[in-house]
């Protein structure tokens, strides 16, 4: 009896198939496929989703919780230097050392479009009443 001889199998052949599928089923981005849930919705974009807790945040109720695990960071607002809300210009660099900071995410002075603004604008107004809270006990 003859041993068998085993070849191993080329793939070079199947390059064109396999490209092809990709092709035909890879981009296969039906109308069907985005609309699977009656109330899907867009994803935000960064810049606004970041900031969409601006919308119902409770600064004076954030700002009692922090004191009450001891945590004295003043909320900062991104720009150039150092922005605290609510805290007077002279006491800024002081407070920050004494009480720490931290940043708004997504907080910039660049703005995008109206609505972003408009969240720019309630972040703000949370950390000057937030920090304003904390400051007198920091």
């Amino acid at each position: 009896m003859k041993p068998l001889s085993i070849k191993p199998l080329s793939i070079k052949p199947l390059w064109p198939i396999v490209i092809a599928a990709a092709v035909v089923f890879g981009c296969n981005n039906t109308t069907a496929d985005k609309n699977k849930s009656p109330t899907a919705t867009p994803a935000l974009p960064e810049h606004i989703s970041l900031l969409t807790w601006a919308k119902t945040a409770d600064a004076a109720k954030d700002a009692v919780a922090a004191i009450a695990k001891k945590d004295y960071r003043l909320w900062s607002v991104a720009g150039r230097g150092v922005n605290l809300p609510g805290i007077d210009i002279s006491q800024r660099q002081s407070l920050a050392e004494k009480c720490g900071t931290q940043i708004i995410q997504g907080s910039t002075d660049a703005v995008r479009d109206q609505q972003h603004l408009a969240l720019l604008k309630k972040a703000y107004a949370y950390a000057e009443r937030y920090n304003q809270i904390v400051a007198k006990v920091c």
